[in-house]
């Protein structure tokens, strides 16, 4: 079934704006805490308190949803979002900065919580894998984008502040204006996080370590890269090939997962992406051009995982659980994304900047093991899977989801 872009081209348009912001911040973030002499450790700890707020965003934004709806709650909080990022200007401290990104990674949470739910609510097992992998290219591309503004001027100047604030207001207009509707609120079936890993145990626990992954690439990649010796246009080169190799290779991952076993898709996305880690840990700023060419490509493997993911969970979910089920994985998603960060700023600490590559290949290679696992010893459901009715490959008569 084609994916039909006209009923959500608002809220494209909307979080791409989003990811501008969003990627533009991060590594604006990053630099100038590296600039203002902050340690890994406490780089590590702000970039945390984002997505320990994405956590919290995430597991509150559905109440928020099914009281006023969802393009109440998106306007709301862009106006959150853009409120912090002004306000980050004001004060470089570090427990101020700790609590504005707290602050940011509620408000973005809640953001992708109205956009996954919308969309999920919009699609079916035969384009989900398409229409989510077009979102994550929106995302992604926005992102790229986003490092474009870091030599627009000084990364110790309120500039930058000012105008990733007025691209996160934009972000609003076309939703609240678009006569395009947003999806009905339905009655909606409260999920536990248990009842989530039982329903989707490869789709959980691939989220929950690719959150981690997103969040150490994304998070501290402007600060690995500053360490390196990177200039502020090097690292904006850097970041933003990441970033573009998520976006070429979304589409393509994502269609062949519509038409296969997605977790052997993701099992061979993933060990790929660890392979290209390793390589890169023996990289230096001597080798430039080459270190991006592979922060390119490990940025495609590695990017798409949470969309791949993200679709394998919902194959298994009814309508009334994709709003609770929305949520749910974003709090998965941010735990692991919280824990990311303050976990590679240690391993730096103990192995230097290699550190940064070898976290990223661990990490990678743990989820293609278990998507491995799954694929191995449990069989797909009969007619949870898109186009193919996959046979038991062993004797054990179980069932993954």
């Amino acid at each position: 079934m084609k994916v039909n872009l006209r009923s959500v081209w608002s809220l494209l348009f909307g979080v791409g704006l989003i990811g501008i912001a969003v990627g533009s911040q991060n590594s604006l973030l990053g630099i100038r805490a590296s600039i203002e002499g902050f340690s890994n450790q406490q780089i590590g700890f702000i970039m945390s308190a984002y997505f320990f707020g994405f956590m919290v965003g995430s597991a509150n934004t559905i109440k928020a949803i099914n009281h006023v709806g969802h393009v109440r709650v998106f306007a709301a909080l862009t106006a959150l979002l853009s409120i912090t990022i002004l306000l980050h200007s004001l004060n470089i401290h570090v427990i101020s900065w700790t609590i504005l990104r707290f602050l940011t990674g509620l408000a973005v949470s809640g953001i992708w919580v109205v956009s996954e739910s919308w969309l999920n609510q919009s699609a079916n097992n035969q384009n989900r894998g398409s229409l989510i992998s077009i979102y994550m290219m929106v995302i992604n591309l926005g992102m790229t984008s986003g490092q474009l503004m870091l030599s627009v001027s000084e990364p110790q100047s309120f500039v930058l502040y000012s105008l990733i604030s007025v691209i996160v207001s934009i972000a609003a207009i076309p939703i609240l204006m678009s006569s395009i509707t947003a999806p009905k609120i339905t009655e909606c079936q409260s999920i536990s996080l248990m009842q989530l890993f039982k329903l989707t145990p490869a789709g959980t626990v691939g989220i929950f370590i690719t959150g981690m992954v997103n969040a150490i690439t994304l998070g501290m990649g402007a600060v690995f890269a500053s360490k390196l010796g990177m200039s502020i246009v090097e690292i904006s080169y850097y970041i933003a090939a990441i970033l573009m190799g998520g976006v070429l290779l979304q589409w393509p991952l994502g269609k062949l997962s519509d038409v296969t076993d997605r977790r052997v898709v993701t099992a061979i996305v993933a060990l790929s992406a660890a392979i290209v880690a390793i390589i890169s840990m023996q990289m230096t700023v001597k080798y430039y051009s080459l270190l991006v060419m592979l922060a390119f490509v490990f940025g495609g493997l590695s990017l798409t995982l949470y969309s791949l993911f993200n679709a394998l969970a919902n194959d298994f979910l009814n309508e009334s659980q994709v709003m609770s089920a929305s949520g749910g994985l974003l709090i998965i998603k941010g735990l692991g994304a919280t824990l990311g960060p303050l976990f590679v700023s240690f391993i730096m600490d103990i192995f230097g900047l290699a550190g940064f590559y070898l976290t990223l290949a661990t990490l990678c290679l743990l989820i293609s093991l278990f998507c491995f696992y799954r694929v191995i010893f449990y069989k797909i459901k009969p007619g949870h899977s898109t186009n193919f009715n996959i046979q038991p490959v062993t004797p054990i008569n179980r069932f993954d989801k």
